[in-house]
């Protein structure tokens, strides 16, 4: 359980993940922090069905998945993946708005 919000964005920020993410279906393995926008985006994997995305706030999010508190720091314009849940993330910067 976490002691205090580790994000620096509010846990009301929007932020986009999928239907396979908030039903358990699928792990978060990607998270992308946009340069542009500031937006957060918590992936299953790199190819999303847009019928399958959905918005949520980041405090639902942490919820869900506690251990996403570890990128919290990844700054905007970088990308977070990792293999699976048991995995530790690699981080990279991100290049012309490509998740990978």
């Amino acid at each position: 359980m976490l002691t205090s919000w580790p994000f620096e964005d509010s846990p009301d920020t929007a932020c986009f993940t999928t239907r396979s993410v908030l039903i358990r279906q699928k792990p978060v393995v990607v998270v992308k922090h946009d340069d542009e926008d500031d937006c957060w985006h918590f992936l299953c994997d790199v190819d999303v069905d847009a019928l399958d995305a959905r918005v949520v706030s980041l405090r639902e999010l942490l919820q869900l998945a506690p251990d996403l508190a570890e990128v919290a720091n990844l700054p905007p314009g970088w990308t977070a993946v990792r293999n699976s849940l048991t995995s530790d993330w690699r981080r990279f910067e991100t290049d012309d708005g490509e998740l990978t």
